[in-house]
């Protein structure tokens, strides 16, 4: 992490490290559903096949993270979030609050609470809700994320 509430701003990235951790075990469990198709019958193949797509698809997404990753960058009028496919800057005012969110088992990440006012929510969250996820493997825990943001937002916001 780079600044702080003092000094800002304050740049928080993922860590290339749990990338490479991750992209390891995907390859393990896209390598399990491989080692599983060898004796499959028809049936099983559809389970094996859908297995293996998740995996690869997934080993793609840790890859594109691993070599350009995301960061998230906070100062006095709001968050910048340069995402895996764009950049999105967003006033303190577009956030009811912060979370941490866990899409999948064991896996916590930081996310948000949009305000029903935000113009510029993901599309999905315009369908889903109004809480969204930075994505995983940062070099804080995400709950540190979490509370530094709101930190943030209660100090430059006026709250």
């Amino acid at each position: 992490m780079q600044g702080s509430l003092d000094e800002p701003p304050i740049i928080i990235k993922q860590d290339h490290g749990k990338f490479v951790f991750g992209i390891f075990l995907i390859a393990g469990f896209v390598a399990t559903f491989v080692a599983m198709g060898w004796g499959a019958d028809a049936r099983q193949l559809l389970w094996v096949f859908t297995g293996f797509a998740l995996g690869g698809f997934g080993a793609m997404m840790f890859l594109r993270n691993f070599v350009a990753p995301c960061w998230l960058a906070l100062d006095k009028s709001g968050l910048t979030w340069h995402g895996p496919w764009n950049v999105n800057r967003y006033p303190w005012s577009a956030f009811t609050g912060f979370v941490v969110v866990s899409p999948l088992l064991l896996a916590r990440q930081p996310g948000c609470v949009f305000a029903a006012s935000t113009e510029k929510r993901p599309i999905i969250l315009r369908l889903f809700g109004d809480t969204g996820s930075f994505g995983p493997c940062w070099e804080m825990k995400a709950q540190d994320i979490v509370d530094l943001l709101d930190a943030a937002r209660a100090r430059w916001s006026g709250l």
